[in-house]
């Protein structure tokens, strides 16, 4: 039987075990300690904790807009907390929620209920360079949202126009860029983003880092 030391430890071997399963997993998006596309495409939230109360239930609970199922995922060890009737078992029936454990093989001891999810705050945010950008399940770790994957957007799209050579363009033209994918208007979250020169100086910082990584030419961001 594995002992667990900490959240981080239990998420991380609990993505290994579902990736063996197929499926695909992102650490920390949109604050979720996992999510796991499964075989069938169907996304679920995992929140991974060292106890099973009341509390990872509602955090599981609050996730089901979002998601097609969540799940509370417990060490192994756990188990004398999963009584059939216990109130905790007993909730979680209720709410549609399941509940695994995790060891040296994962078990399913309480099957969430699958439900179509009514936005697509994380299903938006799933592309591959989120599947790495950092270990799941630390306290202060950085989290995947919407602003990475339009940062991710800009610097491909300045890639595609620098054609090699070494100029400054504006970020105002790779928003425009991108904003037809974003339903055709400018949402509040990226205007948001717009107006911040905090975030404006951030995103210059790191295309400039991945420009320079990626080619001997160097494009400069431009603030607005």
């Amino acid at each position: 039987m594995i002992q667990f030391i900490s959240e981080s430890h239990l998420a991380s071997h609990a993505r290994d075990l579902l990736t063996s399963r197929g499926w695909t997993v992102y650490p920390e998006i949109s604050g979720i300690d996992l999510v796991g596309v499964s075989p069938l495409n169907q996304i679920y939230a995992i929140e991974c904790k060292m106890d099973f109360n009341t509390a990872v239930l509602k955090q599981c609970w609050s996730r089901l807009p979002h998601v097609d199922a969540a799940v509370a995922l417990i060490p192994g060890t756990r188990h004398y907390r999963l009584r059939q009737s216990s109130f905790e078992c007993t909730l979680a029936k209720e709410l549609g929620l399941g509940v695994w454990s995790a060891d040296t093989s994962l078990t399913e001891l309480l099957l969430p209920q699958i439900r179509p999810r009514k936005t697509d705050e994380v299903s938006s945010v799933l592309v591959p360079q989120a599947r790495n950008h950092t270990q799941p399940g630390l306290p202060s770790c950085r989290r995947w949202g919407k602003w990475d994957v339009l940062q991710e957007r800009y610097v491909s799209y300045l890639l595609g126009v620098a054609g090699g050579s070494d100029i400054g363009y504006n970020l105002r033209l790779a928003i425009i860029a991108v904003e037809p994918e974003l339903g055709g208007k400018r949402t509040p979250l990226l205007q948001k983003n717009l107006e911040s020169r905090e975030r404006l100086i951030a995103c210059r910082r790191w295309a400039k880092l991945e420009l320079t990584n990626s080619s001997p030419q160097r494009v400069r961001l431009l603030a607005c």
